[in-house]
């Protein structure tokens, strides 16, 4: 094992910053190398939340695959204009290069673990972000 790895990396999404992006909240619960701070090498998990009747604009990754694990709520992720109905439960991939949206359509909002794979910097996804305060074993 290099130096640089970490053997285990624990985190509770109480300890993870949460950072705004449009009407969403996202925590990142692991990441790859950003500045130093690398908690595991080839993938990120961000937990996301959309309050209710929020909608994320249409995008693409050109560089990873997105999943999403819906932990509550409905909504919808629109993926090349098809429309995939989510609920608790539902697992959804976004293939890299896929225009994709989610939606949350329920009157209590949306819970989603994302999973990108390889996964990109926080930076990547969002610029100037910090990430202090999470606990590394």
């Amino acid at each position: 094992m290099n130096a640089g790895a970490f053997p285990v990396h624990v985190v509770h999404e109480r300890e993870a910053p949460r950072h705004p992006l449009g009407a969403q909240e996202l925590s990142f619960l692991t990441y790859p190398g950003d500045r130093g701070q690398a908690t595991h090498p080839g993938v990120t998990v961000i937990r996301s939340h959309w309050p209710p009747r929020a909608a994320g604009r249409l995008h693409r990754h050109a560089d990873w695959d997105e999943m999403f694990y819906v932990i509550s709520g409905d909504g919808v992720l629109t993926v090349e204009g098809r429309e995939i109905p989510l609920s608790a439960g539902s697992f959804v991939v976004a293939r890299r290069g896929a225009e994709h949206a989610v939606t949350a359509t329920g009157p209590d909002g949306l819970e989603v673990l994302a999973i990108l794979s390889p996964g990109p910097s926080p930076s990547a996804v969002l610029p100037n972000v910090e990430l202090g305060g999470m606990t590394r074993l």
